[in-house]
């Protein structure tokens, strides 16, 4: 309730980190989608292991 209360009286800061975390969540997707279309396009096997072992790292990933 107390932190409804809060962001009622003063929405800026909690609209500041909903923005933040979304801007973070996007760059990490599309980060992760260059590296899937790399892993996917490489015609070396073994480079796109490790292309695909980085995408995997990606999305384990925590937004803080």
């Amino acid at each position: 309730m107390a932190n409804d209360l809060r962001q009622f009286l003063d929405p800026v800061p909690f609209a500041r980190e909903a923005g933040r975390t979304l801007g973070q969540r996007q760059m990490r997707d599309r980060i992760r989608d260059v590296f899937a279309t790399f892993a996917t396009r490489h015609p070396d096997p073994i480079v796109s292991d490790e292309l695909w072992t980085f995408v995997n790292h990606i999305e384990r990933m925590d937004i803080d």
